[in-house]
């Protein structure tokens, strides 16, 4: 078994449930940009990788790679993915997700 609290590799990242969680993370970090920034949406590429905790709900880390949505000003642009983390709580018998927390991974690690 699994310990509870501590996290653990997701095996299957192409699983819908992954992919759902991340579409998620990246819609909801673009609902909390908007306002702050004239930046483009960021645009779901890929799940990279991921964790997940069993907690009160689940708890998934996700390293995703998204990029800059064309935008009106800019319709042409070729840009490049990024590498994000996402940390997505999952209440799924309350059908809630929250974003925890959504930021740029340094290309560092």
């Amino acid at each position: 078994g699994t310990p509870i609290g501590s996290w653990q590799p997701i095996k299957n990242i192409s699983n819908p449930k992954v992919k759902e969680v991340a579409k998620f993370a990246v819609s909801e970090y673009n609902k909390q940009a908007q306002g702050k920034s004239s930046d483009p949406k960021l645009v779901l590429d890929s799940v990279v990788r991921g964790e997940l905790q069993v907690i009160h709900g689940l708890k998934y880390k996700l390293v995703l790679s998204a990029k800059n949505e064309p935008s009106v000003s800019n319709p042409t642009s070729t840009a490049t993915s990024d590498k994000y983390e996402a940390v997505v709580w999952d209440l799924f018998w309350q059908h809630l997700k929250k974003l925890i927390s959504f930021q740029l991974l340094s290309e560092v690690n």
